[in-house]
């Protein structure tokens, strides 16, 4: 599993526990949120190697396919039937225009809407270098109500709060430790 899929399946744990959701939904979302790209393994590498604005019709209808080779993958264990409905949806978009299947608003399971954002905090933030979790905030509040769940958020912006906590205002300080304390 990538640091990346790490990433997406803490932060969809966090945004899962703020908005106080069962014990057993929270594991369910942060499995999905592990495995969300295992379908991307069908996926032909120089198609993956790409921009997505650098992929013809035929590559981006071949890559859209990743979330149901996902589920597929994953739908022969039936406990992790749950997971591949999510891992299914978190390319819907809440205004339907996402895929494989153009759900909109309350029909993309909830798990799917917060692992969609989780999947998208972490690309932002990867992308933001300087600028940083505020950038990659903002960017998906942009998104609110097209491609995001305007509902959720609040909880993307608890759980990076929570995971990246504000520097103190003048920085951080500075310690002297020797190698031996290393």
């Amino acid at each position: 599993v990538t640091n990346h899929s790490h990433q997406v399946a803490t932060r969809a744990e966090q945004m899962a526990l703020a908005l106080k959701l069962p014990a057993a939904e929270v594991g369910t979302i942060r499995v999905a949120a592990l495995l969300h790209d295992i379908g991307k393994l069908g996926v032909p590498d120089a198609i993956l190697a790409k921009d997505p604005e650098e992929l013809t019709p035929s590559e981006v209808a071949e890559y859209r396919l990743h979330p149901v080779r996902g589920q597929a993958a994953v739908d022969e264990v039936e406990a992790l039937r749950e997971a591949g409905l999510l891992i299914r949806h978190h390319h819907e978009r809440f205004d339907g225009n996402g895929y494989p299947d153009r759900r909109k608003g309350d029909e993309i399971p909830l798990g799917a809407r917060i692992i969609a954002i989780a999947d998208a905090f972490d690309r932002q933030l990867a992308r933001a270098h300087d600028e940083g979790v505020g950038a990659a905030l903002a960017a998906l509040d942009r998104d609110a109500g097209s491609c995001y769940d305007p509902r959720i958020l609040p909880a993307a912006h608890r759980a990076a709060a929570a995971a990246y906590p504000a520097q103190p205002a003048g920085g951080g300080r500075e310690l002297s430790v020797s190698p031996r304390q290393l």
